[in-house]
């Protein structure tokens, strides 16, 4: 039986409360069976689709997710009374097989995972009551990939939620949703193509398009469509997104030895000395993102690359409209790194800031050229003086200041008279690293400051309060 907005709240109150237009979504959500949260970058999508599965009231939900979301998910439901328990359903098959499934409501596990334990999922869900929220959904824009058919299959006669910002390349991937959330739309595609294809190539793809009134209008039943200017004056002014990810065990091991040892030999026969005091804080952090040059090994890829991927993709990067890009790092070969990395996936679309470049000409280029779309930025160098608000309104701490000062003055960038848009300040932190105690002491530095101040601080506009 479904619980009301009320009657969830009170069973499981979040951690943080929910805008009127957030209540008002949740209870259109739960009118319906299927539903769709197309919502901007920060408008609380998690919030929203957590509450609208706890009133649907199902004794089982599974979040499937990009792998990077996986711990801040867990976390977020483990924050919540009477949630019911969440579980990272991840690992090798033997490990995934043991996990005590049963003991959870929650199951938090990426669409790859997803598709390899299908049959297993399939089978012990097949009799039960269980939701599927799909956060980024669209991994399921083509109705023909098998990630679509999966959820579809599995999720035939029970609750679905989907959720991105994202939701569309072009009209065509709309059908992908109303074949999962309102599938009597649509007979089948042909039956789409029928009705809004016009023209197409030599080749069978669509040149042209028609009755797009039509097929907006079908997108967007039983969805939620809010634009960033729509909740502009709901939301905070900025969105601090705290972003937990985890590092690949073999890198977790090598920051492990050398927090442990202080001191690394290196295959080279070199060794990285971390003695010291001074050289372990430092040695620690920049191991984090520097895997490869610590471990001598060129082919090897650190977690907070795909931590930028997902982000890039998030606010749609180098798209006509879409936000630019700040990435705030600490340390110079860190600043390095993600620089060639950033110009290697989008070539000759990146600049950087630091002690190393001409940071007056890389932000002239980043504030007058179209083109540039990322500015990689060392606080020390760009925190102060930079006014990009009129074309930038996301950045990501890939490093971040232990200290108020700093980490307000790159934040202020975005965050700032003139801004249009409410800005997204995502801060990353590698998972039982150094990083994570830094943010607390970050955060512990802030609020003792603003006590002098009687300024909000930090840890109230993050968490709320």
């Amino acid at each position: 039986m479904k619980l009301t907005l009320e009657q969830a709240l009170d069973k499981s109150p979040l951690p943080f409360e929910l805008y009127d237009w957030q209540k008002e979504e949740v209870k259109a959500a739960i009118q319906y069976d299927r539903f769709a949260l197309f919502l901007p970058v920060g408008a609380g999508k998690t919030g929203i689709a957590v509450m609208t599965a706890i009133c649907w009231n199902d004794p089982h939900v599974i979040v499937l997710l990009p792998p990077i979301l996986s711990v801040q998910w867990c976390k977020f439901l483990n924050s919540i009374p009477s949630s019911g328990g969440a579980l990272n359903y991840r690992g090798g098959p033997k490990k995934r097989h043991d996990l005590p499934v049963e003991n959870y409501k929650w199951l938090v596990m990426s669409t790859d995972i997803f598709k390899k334990d299908y049959e297993l999922l399939y089978h012990y869900f097949y009799s039960k009551d269980v939701t599927t929220i799909v956060d980024e959904c669209h991994v399921l824009k083509n109705c023909h990939s098998l990630t679509h058919r999966r959820v579809s299959s599995f999720s035939a006669g029970k609750k679905l939620l989907l959720a991105t910002g994202t939701e569309l390349n072009n009209p065509g991937d709309a059908y992908g949703y109303i074949k999962l959330k309102t599938p009597g739309v649509y007979r089948n595609s042909a039956h789409f193509s029928n009705i809004h294809v016009e023209e197409t190539d030599f080749f069978g793809k669509t040149t042209k398009w028609r009755d797009l009134d039509t097929l907006q209008a079908n997108l967007y039943l039983q969805s939620a469509k809010r634009t960033k200017e729509d909740v502009h004056k709901a939301l905070p002014k900025a969105t601090y997104m705290p972003i937990e990810y985890e590092l690949a065990l073999q890198h977790k091991k090598l920051y492990d030895k050398l927090v442990n040892d202080m001191l690394l030999e290196l295959p080279s026969g070199g060794k990285v000395d971390a003695t010291t005091a001074v050289g372990l804080y430092t040695k620690s952090q920049q191991i984090i993102v520097n895997w490869s040059e610590f471990a001598e090994d060129k082919t090897l890829r650190p977690a907070i690359f795909d931590v930028i991927d997902q982000v890039c993709e998030e606010i749609s990067l180098g798209e006509p409209g879409a936000s630019k890009l700040i990435l705030w790092t600490w340390f110079k070969r860190t600043t390095e790194a993600v620089l060639a990395y950033m110009n290697s996936k989008y070539p000759n679309s990146t600049v950087a800031a630091y002690s190393g470049a001409d940071s007056i000409k890389s932000v002239a280029r980043f504030l007058d050229d179209p083109t540039c779309t990322v500015l990689v930025g060392q606080p020390g160098s760009v925190g102060m003086g930079l006014n990009p608000q009129h074309l930038c309104w996301e950045c990501l701490f890939i490093e971040a200041p232990t200290r108020s000062i700093p980490f307000k003055q790159a934040a202020g960038r975005i965050d700032r008279e003139g801004q249009k848009y409410n800005p997204t300040i995502r801060v990353a932190m590698a998972a039982g690293t150094i990083q994570c105690s830094m943010f607390k002491n970050l955060l512990s530095n802030d609020a003792e400051v603003m006590l002098l101040q009687s300024e909000k601080d930090l840890r109230s506009a993050i968490y709320g309060g």
